[in-house]
Parts: structure tokens; sequence; C-alpha cells
């Protein structure tokens, strides 16, 4: 009798939520934060989804407030569902995001920059007029004078 009455008072007492994650975890709090928003709005969605399967009776119709009750109330269970644990996409999305900002992580460039194209500057002709000239290769062609 003392387990069953034990087991009773566990279903009774309130469900303990899972610990937040510490900065000892490893987790950036805030992209998880985001994470589990994101569990939420599918779950809301998967809810939504399938209480639209439900056959409805044309013996009592539904009014506005029950509409409004119902929608809270659904709302109110994924969001409890999604702060127990919810089905792990949290999670999921975390790590991926985690991942994909780990693989593409690049240093940020120390000192001047070099520059991509050789500068054009201006030079004296021979015969007396400015030009530009590109810093580059030289042109084969000579003079002939």
């Amino acid at each position: 009798m003392k387990i069953i009455k034990n087991e009773i008072q566990n279903l009774n007492a309130p469900s303990a939520k899972p610990k937040e994650s510490s900065p000892t975890d490893g987790r950036n709090p805030k992209l998880l934060k985001a994470a589990r928003m994101y569990e939420q709005t599918f779950l809301n969605e998967m809810v939504k989804a399938m209480r639209g399967t439900i056959a409805k009776s044309d013996l009592i119709e539904e009014n506005m407030a029950e509409k409004i009750f119902k929608d809270q109330l659904y709302d109110k269970h994924v969001e409890e569902w999604t702060e127990n644990g919810g089905i792990g996409l949290a999670n999921l999305i975390h790590d991926e995001i985690m991942e994909k900002y780990q693989a593409q992580k690049i240093a940020k460039p120390q000192g001047p920059l070099p520059l991509e194209k050789p500068a054009k500057t201006v030079q004296l002709k021979d015969d007396g007029l400015y030009g530009l000239n590109p810093t580059g290769p030289k042109s084969s062609v000579k003079n002939t004078k």
C-alpha cells in the first residue's frame, strides 16, 4: 500500500522543470532561447494541424468564447511542453547553428590591407605631354628617335 501511495503523491507533485542552461554547459544562452522559441512555434503549428483533423459535431455549435479558450488552452499546453524539454528540436537547432557558425568563423585581418590593383601614375612622356601609365608591366613599344 505504501508504494502505491508514494506513486500517487509523485503524480500529484508539481513537475520539475529542467534546469536552465548554465554557462558551464558550453551553450550560448541567447541562441538556445531563440531555438526554444522556434521549437514552440513549430509545436504550435503541429498542434493546430492536429486539431484540424478532429471531426466536429453539428449538434452543439461552438461559440467564439469556446474557440478562444481552446486556442489559449492549446497554446498553454505547448508552452508547458517546451518548458519541460519539448521534443528536442531546440537542442538540434542550437547545435546545427553553432556547427555552421564555427565552420565559417574567419579571423579579422590585422594591420593595413594590401591593394588589389596597382595604382596608376602620371608620367611625363618624351613629347612633353603628361599621360597615365599603369605601374604594371611596361609595353614593348620602343622609342625610335
